[in-house]
């Protein structure tokens, strides 16, 4: 049993291949929001989602966010936010911290 508690954060990351129209529509549809609201999550800048979470939680928002075509950075909670990687393009994947 775990007692680990996490936040998830989102920095406009994508999965290889994946047309980022299609994945702000999905999270927009994901999450009911609109899209403009959606589009304050691709900033480039990590962005707390999701605050104080157990694990399973976590897991199923990396589900989520894999499914729809994006990557988190899923972080023990209270850990600063990760720096964004100016080397990496908007599209492509990040490294995630894993979450056992």
């Amino acid at each position: 049993m775990s007692f680990t508690r996490y936040d998830i954060y989102f920095s406009g990351q994508l999965l290889p291949e994946r047309d980022p129209d299609q994945v702000r529509q999905d999270l927009a549809r994901l999450f009911k929001m609109d899209l403009r609201k959606v589009e304050r999550l691709f900033t480039g800048t990590a962005v707390r989602i999701k605050a104080d979470v157990d694990q399973e939680t976590a897991i199923k928002y990396r589900g989520a966010f894999t499914k729809a075509g994006a990557v988190i950075d899923i972080r023990v909670a209270g850990e600063t936010a990760p720096a964004p990687d100016k080397s990496a393009p908007a599209s492509g994947r990040r490294k995630s911290v894993a979450t056992s």
